[in-house]
């Protein structure tokens, strides 16, 4: 398990858990888990995006496999985007297949850097 920056740089490592533990139950269990759940972590404060004035927190993106926290950002589920609605509902099923897409985007930031690693390194 690895916490990685938008330059692909690693900030944090987990490493030697078994293949068969979930990744929601390594991070509960890993310092890195321990430190974010205190508090302890080190986020830097909140800050507001580019063109707002609203602060922001800094948070960790993802997948559905880890739990939902104030410090962690997880896709809705898709049996919730995928039922049959009115217009309302379908509406805001978009609204929640957009946010699931941009944040597959951001998590594909992590993935590509555990590919460059592997592939410099030649493992897995």
């Amino acid at each position: 398990m690895a916490v990685v920056d938008a330059r692909y740089r690693f900030l944090l490592v987990d490493i030697g858990r078994p293949g068969s533990e979930s990744d929601g139950g390594i991070l509960s269990r890993s310092e890195i888990g321990l430190s974010l759940e205190k508090g302890t972590l080190g986020f830097p404060p909140s800050k507001s995006l580019p063109g707002t004035s609203k602060d922001m927190p800094f948070v960790i993106v993802g997948d559905e496999a880890f739990p939902l926290k104030t410090y962690l950002m997880k896709p809705y589920p898709r049996v919730d985007i995928n039922k049959d609605q009115n217009d309302e509902g379908r509406r805001e099923a978009l609204k929640k297949r957009v946010f699931n897409y941009r944040l597959s985007r951001a998590r594909r930031v992590s993935e590509n850097a555990i590919g460059i690693l592997s592939n410099r390194w030649r493992i897995f």
